[in-house]
């Protein structure tokens, strides 16, 4: 299941990757209210680290298929760079965000467990 599943997303790379960019700019630069909420106290933190766990995950996918050397460690550095100069530009160009450096801290986490996940997920696929 996990092989067919891993199959498809290859499939589907390039759309998947551009789809997920443009969600998470637009909701990293947009005002949110009124967001489901888990109530942890670090909902924020966490929504941060799961979207950064999926675009490790999907930057991977695109940058395996096209057959790039290093992709893990491309779509580590691109997804936390990408994280972080969203964050900026949520100082720069919105009134109703902030920046705050333990978002970053949140992405950079997510990106490690992405990087974990796509390890796993790697060495299934071989399997």
């Amino acid at each position: 299941m996990i092989t067919k599943l891993l199959s498809t997303l290859s499939r589907f790379a390039l759309p998947l990757l551009i789809c997920y960019v443009v969600l998470i700019t637009v909701l990293s630069l947009v005002s949110l209210h009124n967001l489901p909420e888990i109530n942890t106290g670090h909902d924020d933190k966490i929504f941060h680290a799961l979207a950064y766990t999926v675009f490790v995950i999907v930057l991977f996918n695109f940058l395996q298929k096209a057959n790039v050397k290093s992709a893990v460690w491309i779509a580590m550095i691109v997804s936390f760079a990408y994280g972080t100069v969203l964050e900026v530009l949520q100082k720069v160009l919105n009134t109703d965000r902030t920046f705050d450096i333990f978002d970053i801290f949140a992405n950079g986490i997510g990106v490690i467990i992405g990087y974990f996940l796509v390890r796993g997920l790697y060495k299934l696929k071989l399997n």
